[in-house]
């Protein structure tokens, strides 16, 4: 019919290897965002091609590595946690609907269905492929050593283990050897946006702030509320914010770090 043929001649035009075709599919396809070939589909009914070609042609899904945001420290059977941010994105104007990333929309919906428990019940058996990143991004060997920690949003993932690693080292120190040689100096300086949705295991770093843990953290809230002061107002004393990003947080304390890093050459 007309329909199938209005259809025909603008994918013909916006599949054209020419300039022409790539200006007509840019102007089509990515008013706002790029469509999905779902979104294709629905747009040209007309098109119906076999089950076979759409699985010939779709690429396979990337595994997806994210930081663990535990420490092995904790001994093994203990429940592995990994940290991530649902990636989701409005309706666009041109009627494309609110999407959610493959992955991350996946877990927070089994998160969801779980209720807070095992996750793994509500999805089912979860293959976990761990891989070691290139270079060596782990605390130092010598826990006397000072280091200082810089994250943003996620980023925070694997200094929660760094933090935990050295909450049970401290809890074994304690229960067996006092004469051990003290835990080094640590910052964590952690930039987030909202501090009711985005500050990362807030409570437990709150917790450790000021302890053998974490001796000190600095937050950095780049969407407070500027009428609020108790946005930026953290209890205890190893823990304060500033409004900003993270790197605000580190100008805040450049005259303690720096010193820390000039005194120590091992500090990392």
């Amino acid at each position: 019919g007309a329909g199938e043929d209005a259809e025909k001649e603008k994918l013909v035009r916006i599949s054209a290897n020419s300039k022409e075709g790539r200006e007509a599919y840019k102007a089509e396809m990515f008013v706002e965002k790029p469509v999905t070939v779902l979104e294709l589909l629905e747009r040209f009914p007309s098109c119906m091609p076999p089950v076979e070609v759409l699985l010939d042609v779709l690429p396979p899904l990337a595994p997806r590595y994210y930081s663990a945001a535990d420490s092995a420290a904790r001994g093994f059977g203990s429940p592995w946690a990994a940290c991530f941010s649902v990636v989701e994105s409005a309706a666009g104007e041109d009627g494309a609907p609110p999407r959610r990333g493959h992955v991350t929309g996946t877990l927070d919906s089994a998160l969801e269905r779980a209720g807070g428990g095992d996750v793994g019940k509500a999805v089912g058996p979860l293959v976990v492929r761990p891989r070691l990143p290139l270079g060596t991004f782990a605390p130092p060997e010598d826990p006397g050593v000072p280091y200082v920690m810089i994250a943003a949003g996620t980023g925070v993932a694997p200094f929660r283990g760094f933090v935990r690693a050295r909450a049970a080292l401290a809890k074994a120190r304690a229960a067996g050897d006092a004469d051990a040689a003290p835990l080094g100096e640590t910052w964590l300086f952690f930039g987030c946006r909202h501090r009711a949705r985005d500050f990362l295991y807030g409570e437990e770093l709150l917790e450790a702030a000021g302890t053998p843990a974490l001796t000190h953290l600095r937050v950095a809230f780049s969407r407070c509320d500027a009428d609020d002061p108790a946005c930026l107002a953290l209890p205890g004393d190893g823990a304060s914010a500033v409004r900003g990003h993270v790197q605000a947080a580190v100008f805040a304390e450049r005259e303690a770090v720096g010193k820390l890093l000039r005194g120590d050459e091992r500090a990392r």
